[in-house]
């Protein structure tokens, strides 16, 4: 396809996008040595050598399988960038097209390392961290200047150079606001394929708003969020210091405030967020805080540390010489004084502590209850048991003991303990859990005693049920059930079930079978079975899991006795699960999955373990 057929195919283009000067001259044939370096959704990026400058940069190229709005896509992502100069923006050198008429756009040559890289590694600094941060709020600032919101700000867009460069990269999801310069010199652009990145993207922009500054501030939030935590943010994430007590009180100040739910409560604008970063990292309290006068005296205090050391000596020393004076001609006459002063002293400060301590013991029995629940759902019920009893009862409030009963009722129900759990239930917030009391009321029939196991059918049933009030339900009532069967084909219709339920589909496909005592699973041809965590607890050696669309979770491998595995035919990319292996002789892959993959590294790596590898043709 030559260009002029290629502006045909995309004829309803905006013409002051693609009629631009460098877009119509630049030829491709300027830029040899061409070796992929990086891919994404929708572009390969290769290092090129440019004949014409002599320098070596990176070139993006269109991926083969996009439709014609995502070719727009690509081309506005570039023009878009193009016109955003600011050294924290990636710069873009190059539009044009190559001789098949397909485009493509170069730009400065990168590191590969990202802001999650350096996230992933613990021995970085929280004052560099907010360094790198703060150059992304620049950026941001500038884009927002020029009429540019980015919409997908994560740390996976953020790139390091070798000598303290930070680029912010990946404009494929930004939109240009009405009346900007942005909008004078590139136009609209078409509504982005790209959406953004769960966890980052404010809830408006979830849930389609209209793009504006708040959104990036809400992702610059989440970035703070997880640079401060090291986690994920989501909309129900815990504030930074329950995650991370030692995180400074002002940094979750800026944190929550940029996150905030509500897009009133954020900051104005980026300069008010870079505002309040400079603050912290110069040692004054951020508008965020709200600090009280005590803090900002300790900080002038922190800040100058000779000035505070040299007044502190000469009044300890003031106060030294003042207190020997008054004590060398009062003493017996102050010592009754002092006396009965340290005595009224020790009293007051009885009741002080006194009533400090009955306070601290009702306000830590919601903090202990909270912990317990989360046990629960973490699968510890037993952590969460020891936990519950270790709470005095005699400080607690009515509906402090109420709650108690309620997390011991759920307990015993997912121990399918269901007499128990009715008569923890009675005692706590009936209303709170009517649907487990409901499904417990049933099924307490069905058992002569606590200590029966219902069977595998009945079981089935319960998670339907479960499924049909909350998933995280059916996964606490399923996990007790894993554990405490010990005959692996009772096993296979709760697992059967679990994985229909975690992918809300209608059937799958499994095959369990006991040969010379070794446990063989054949999940494969499953088409749309993603998520298949349900056999973590299994002891398999044999498992196939080929011909299915599934790409991660085998962190649920760790500690299986796994000697055989097939994954031929699968999205799997990264093979660092292998590490967890150690009982692995056979892997099963196809040939597609060699190719820009860390297989043959980790293999090479592993070549005392002796791993046998077959690869599928078809």
């Amino acid at each position: 396809m030559n260009q002029e057929e290629y502006f045909q195919q995309l004829e309803s283009t905006s013409t002051a996008l693609f009629d631009v000067a460098l877009g119509r001259d630049s030829k491709e044939d300027r830029y040899t040595e061409m070796n992929e370096v990086g891919r994404g959704a929708t572009k390969h990026i290769y290092k090129v050598l440019d004949l014409s400058s002599g320098r070596t940069v990176a070139l993006a190229l269109p991926n083969e399988d996009l439709s014609k709005e995502q070719v727009h896509g690509f081309l506005e992502e570039a023009r878009l960038t193009a016109s955003l100069q600011h050294p924290n923006i990636i710069q873009v050198y190059n539009l044009g097209y190559r001789q098949d008429g397909k485009p493509f756009f170069t730009m400065k040559l990168c590191s590969d390392k990202k802001l999650s890289h350096m996230l992933a590694d613990s021995a970085n600094s929280l004052f560099d961290l907010m360094g790198i941060f703060l150059k992304v709020c620049e950026a941001v600032s500038y884009a927002h200047s020029m009429g540019a919101i980015h919409r997908d700000i994560k740390d996976d867009n953020i790139l390091l150079g070798d000598f303290g460069e930070v680029l912010l990269c990946d404009w494929g999801s930004a939109q240009i606001l009405k009346d900007s310069i942005l909008e004078q010199e590139v136009g609209q652009l078409m509504n982005p394929i790209s959406l953004g990145t769960n966890g980052f993207m404010s809830p408006e922009q979830t849930q389609g708003g209209e793009a504006s500054e708040c959104q990036d501030i809400y992702s610059l939030g989440a970035l703070l969020y997880k640079i401060l935590t090291k986690e994920e943010p989501s909309a129900t994430a815990r504030p930074p210091r329950e995650v991370d007590p030692t995180i400074p009180l002002s940094l979750e100040a800026i944190c929550l405030k940029a996150k905030a739910t509500n897009s009133k409560d954020r900051y104005l604008n980026c300069e008010e967020l870079i505002t309040d970063i400079k603050a912290y990292l110069s040692g004054f309290a951020p508008q965020a805080e709200g600090a009280s006068l005590n803090k900002h005296v300790w900080l002038f205090l922190v800040r100058h540390k000779s000035l505070t050391l040299f007044t502190l000596f000469s009044f300890i020393l003031i106060t030294c010489l003042s207190l020997y004076y008054i004590v060398s001609l009062k003493e017996k006459e102050a010592q009754t004084s002092i006396e009965r002063d340290r005595a009224e002293n020790a009293l007051e400060l009885y009741d002080i502590e006194k009533s400090s301590r009955k306070k601290i013991a009702a306000l830590g029995a919601d903090y202990f209850f909270q912990q317990a629940a989360q046990l629960i759902s973490a699968h510890s019920s037993q952590l969460a048991i020891e936990l519950l009893e270790s709470i005095p009862t005699k400080s607690l409030s009515k509906k402090q003991v109420k709650k108690k009963n309620m997390l011991y009722g759920r307990i015993h129900f997912y121990r399918q303990q269901f007499n128990q759990a009715l008569e923890y239930f009675n005692k706590g917030e009936v209303y709170k859990d009517n649907e487990l009391i409901r499904i417990a009321k049933y099924f307490v029939n069905k058992k002569s005693n606590d200590s029966e196991r219902l069977n595998s059918t009945d079981i089935v049933k319960i998670l339907d049920q479960l499924y049909q009030i909350e998933i995280h339900q059916a996964h606490c009532f399923f996990r007790e059930q894993v554990l405490a069967i010990t005959d692996y084909e009772g096993q296979i219709p709760i697992i059967q079930k679990m994985i229909k339920l975690n992918n809300k589909i209608d059937d799958v496909d499994i095959k369990f079978e006991i040969i010379n005592g070794k446990h063989h699973m054949d999940l494969s041809h499953n088409k749309n079975m993603r998520r298949w965590e349900p056999v973590r607890e299994m002891k398999l050696n044999h498992l196939n899991l080929s011909h299915s669309p599934i790409r991660i979770h085998f962190h649920v491998l760790k500690g299986m006795p796994l000697e055989s595995l097939n994954i031929a035919f699968t999205k799997v990319k990264n093979f660092d699960f292998l590490y967890t292996l150690p009982n692995l002789k056979e892997l099963i892959i196809d040939k597609s999955m060699i190719k820009g993959s860390n297989l043959n590294e980790i293999l090479d790596e592993l070549k005392d373990q002796a791993i046998q590898l077959s690869i599928k043709e078809s």
